[in-house]
């Protein structure tokens, strides 16, 4: 598993984001969320696909992070990382102490959930369906969702 090289500078990737670039299901070593908007716990989220935009924090990559009252925007926000599979939650969590929102795990696995919801619901949707598209499209779903399955434990940032 590897990142794909787009226009010549490393951008990170995902099964997704492979498939909207190139119409291939390709196994990466990381997952991104969905975009999504949510509401748990008196905190809307608003998480995009924008893997681009980031700011640093240590070593580490991480989404540029807006803030407005309970409202809290993240540029992307990883949900698996084959290579690391603590990273993720970490990183959510580091954003969360500096947003000052309690229980980051709660709100980390509810994104976790209304992602893979998402996935198994497309996955559905396409099961009466059989053309070549449609068998890729299925397969990049069952890479993302693999992808995603490796996200165990917190490595603090």
């Amino acid at each position: 598993m590897q990142d794909v090289a787009l226009g010549g500078s490393e951008v990170p990737r995902d099964p997704v984001s492979v498939f909207c670039l190139t119409g291939l299901a390709s196994e990466q070593e990381r997952a991104y969320s969905l975009p999504i908007k949510i509401s748990f716990r008196g905190t809307n989220f608003e998480i995009g696909r924008r893997l681009n935009v980031h700011t640093q924090r240590g070593q580490f990559p991480t989404p540029e992070m807006t803030i407005e009252g309970a409202n809290i925007s993240l540029s992307y926000l990883m949900v698996g990382n084959a290579g690391s599979p603590r990273l993720s939650r970490g990183i959510f969590q580091a954003l969360m102490r500096e947003a000052r929102v309690a229980n980051a795990d709660g709100h980390f696995d509810y994104i976790l959930h209304a992602n893979r919801q998402k996935c198994l619901s497309l996955l559905e949707a396409l099961e009466p369906h059989d053309s070549e598209v449609i068998v890729t499209l299925r397969q990049m779903l069952y890479f993302q969702l693999e992808t995603m399955a490796f996200c165990i434990g917190t490595r603090e940032l």
